[in-house]
């Protein structure tokens, strides 16, 4: 909806609240709040986001309103502060929620939580959810996130050559099909992280440049 085309759109998170907050007193009360958190947490301002995301998220659970939603947008907080562990707690409990006939949007969070558990380390975890991400016809979010899935696996497996080429066709796919600034960033870090592998430092230096010119982009 609205919200997630201000966080994940190329508009920076500040306007994106301003924009936000103007509009919330045309909305139901309370609607606005999650995707305000993320906002907030993006610009810096965690001690803020996290007590109102975790509010309106206990609302939905106890009304049975979608308390899944409240998941999403906790996953994305906890993403954006790097707390991996609690971001993959959250992308499971939204994986084990998805209703039927949802397959699309669940592989595009079991590719994200396959991401943040190659970066813990815990690539047999990892490789499962890929596989089951990649059975579903792909959109422009699974044709950016999988290839640099795959490409940390497989840096992790040591076949840096082909990890290498996957992660130049996610960051491709991201650049040329999407204007959602947290899928090129991603990519260009899972890049960097590949090359670091590779031991080309200075071409992994300069994907991390282009990941954190992206981030600031977006103020985040």
């Amino acid at each position: 909806g609205f919200d997630w085309s201000l966080i994940l759109g190329p508009r920076p998170a500040d306007e994106g609240l301003r924009m936000l907050d103007e509009l919330a007193v045309s909305r139901p009360p309370g609607s606005a709040d999650l995707g305000r958190a993320v906002l907030l947490a993006m610009l810096g301002r965690s001690d803020e986001a996290w007590p109102l995301a975790e509010a309106r998220s206990d609302h939905l659970r106890e009304v049975g309103g979608g308390w899944w939603v409240g998941e999403e947008y906790l996953a994305v907080i906890a993403m954006i502060e790097g707390d991996r562990q609690r971001a993959c707690r959250h992308h499971t409990e939204l994986i084990d929620a998805a209703p039927a006939g949802s397959d699309g949007v669940a592989a595009s969070y079991r590719l994200i939580l396959a991401r943040d558990l190659c970066y813990l380390g815990r690539l047999e975890e990892a490789e499962p959810l890929l596989r089951q991400a990649q059975a579903v016809p792909a959109d422009s979010v699974e044709r950016s996130l999988a290839p640099c899935v795959e490409a940390l696996l497989l840096a992790g497996q040591g076949e840096l050559k082909e990890a290498e080429a996957l992660a130049r066709v996610g960051v491709a796919a991201a650049e040329t099909e999407t204007d959602n600034l947290w899928l090129q960033w991603w990519g260009y870090e899972d890049l960097a992280t590949v090359l670091e592998r590779v031991g080309r430092s200075d071409e992994a230096r300069e994907a991390l440049e282009r990941a954190l010119a992206l981030s600031e982009q977006k103020r985040c």
